[in-house]
């Protein structure tokens, strides 16, 4: 593994029964945010713009550096999940000119599994 590579990780935090723009799902994905931020790195957002349509599509983006960053990624988005089993959240990361996604839930949720998964994307 490269330990000096780094990945984008792109969060999608999804929940069906809430509205995306509902204050109180709101607050959920903001205290992911934060925690993240505090746990583990930078976590910014872009937005990309859709032709076709007002306004834009905002991604949650975080960067990884190394097997620690990735570890602590993991736990937080364990632990989060655990807080409400209707959460799910939606990882992407694009690398060499492809895409890989993984989605997971608080009740369908393997550690191993989502840490291998981002491990692979930092090997070069």
């Amino acid at each position: 593994m490269n330990t000096n590579a780094e990945i984008q990780l792109q969060i999608s935090p999804i929940n069906d029964d809430y509205d995306p723009n509902d204050d109180r799902w709101l607050d959920q994905v903001n205290e992911l945010v934060y925690d993240l931020q505090k746990e583990v790195g930078d976590v910014h957002q872009e937005s990309t713009a859709v032709q076709g349509q007002k306004g834009a599509v905002t991604a949650m983006m975080l960067a990884l550096k190394g097997s620690g960053a990735i570890k602590g990624a993991v736990d937080m988005f364990k632990a989060w999940l655990d807080r409400d089993q209707s959460r799910e959240l939606i990882l992407t990361v694009k690398r060499d000119g492809k895409t890989e996604t993984i989605k997971v839930s608080g009740n369908r949720m393997d550690k191993d599994d989502m840490r291998m998964f981002m491990e692979a994307a930092l090997k070069s």
